[in-house]
């Protein structure tokens, strides 16, 4: 069959080892041994990683520029150097753009007629526990994440129904992952039975998002089901809205975005309800806060994921195979592959 090799830690070995070192420490064999039990386990094979070789590139004239260019250029020289002829990427949109990039700096090579003599371009395959990747609907691991963040939900909603009182309310507060979209948040509340969700997609005029605000709003939902006999509930909360919130600033990761995990969103939450609610009423309440989403990447797939991650991963083969590089592989009806241009 086709060789093939894993690369570990995404881009960053390629980026600061030579190919001899990246055979020697960073790669490993990916072949029908290694995955033949891997399919439908909780497994690690190459890891994932947050380099970013295209960190430098404001626009696409500056893949003419030789230091701007220079972590593109030394990526291409490794994986020509180990004679890999195509590059399947696997990530969300920064790991999409960084695949564009590769693929129009190549293009460029071939133009100026110094094409590698290996390799000859890129496919992307989707991933995002989040679901806010283009071009594809579902990426593998949501649905399973979904499940069982709903089901750490739904036993927080257990245990504040079974331990409060009508003198004491009981609420926890969850943070869910999602650094731009509220999908994650939203599945794992309806499936978990969730009282009340914030998703950043509820707010049209991010600018006058506060904490306050929100906090006022969880508030009002847990006086109302006061006032209704119930004492208990759980708050979930995209860690997206940190974005939208005017706190003070995390330090960002190498594609300029906010480390969000650093905020503890849930828990200032937490202690504004707290505050709030005690400003209107005399009552007591226990608030706890938890944050989920991390450990959820690492759980053993459903059915449907197992079943579109590998329809992924049998297309980006085809389309390498095929030449098809410069496309994002997809599905559409019942998972029949869809080849989709960068450029789209």
């Amino acid at each position: 069959g086709l060789p093939m090799v894993g690369i570990k830690q995404g881009y960053h070995h390629l980026m600061s080892n030579t190919a001899e070192e990246v055979e020697a420490e960073w790669c490993c064999v990916v072949g029908k041994e290694e995955i033949r039990y891997l399919r439908d386990q909780v497994s690690l094979l190459v890891g994932s990683g947050r380099a970013n070789p295209g960190r430098q590139i404001r626009c696409v004239a500056d893949l003419g520029d030789p230091e701007r260019s220079r972590p593109l250029a030394h990526v291409v020289e490794v994986l020509d150097a180990m004679r890999i002829g195509g590059l399947i990427s696997v990530g969300g949109d920064d790991t999409m753009r960084t695949a564009n990039l590769l693929h129009l700096y190549v293009a460029g090579l071939r133009a100026s007629g110094s094409p590698p003599k290996h390799f000859r371009g890129v496919v992307h395959v989707p991933k995002t526990i989040d679901k806010d990747t283009p071009g594809i609907d579902y990426t593998f691991g949501f649905m399973s994440a979904a499940e069982v963040i709903g089901d750490r939900v739904k036993a927080l909603h257990d245990d504040a129904k079974a331990t409060a009182t009508e003198a004491e309310l009981v609420y926890h507060v969850a943070e869910i992952m999602g650094r731009a979209a509220g999908w994650l948040c939203a599945a794992a509340s309806v499936y978990g039975q969730a009282t009340y969700a914030i998703v950043p997609e509820a707010f049209d005029d991010a600018s006058n998002v506060t904490l306050q605000e929100l906090a006022d709003n969880c508030v009002d939902v847990i006086l109302t089901r006061w006032k209704q006999g119930k004492s208990y509930g759980v708050i979930t909360i995209a860690e997206g809205l940190g974005n939208l919130l005017p706190l003070e600033e995390a330090s960002k990761d190498d594609f300029g975005h906010l480390r969000l995990e650093e905020l503890e969103l849930a828990a200032r939450l937490r202690e504004a309800i707290a505050t709030e609610l005690e400003r209107r009423v005399p009552i007591k309440i226990k608030l706890r806060s938890k944050s989920f989403g991390y450990d959820a990447r690492q759980v053993k797939p459903n059915f449907y994921d197992l079943l579109l991650s590998q329809r992924l991963g049998v297309s980006a083969v085809d389309a390498i195979l095929t030449g098809y590089f410069g496309h994002l592989v997809s599905v559409e009806g019942v998972l029949n592959p869809k080849y989709i241009p960068f450029g789209e």
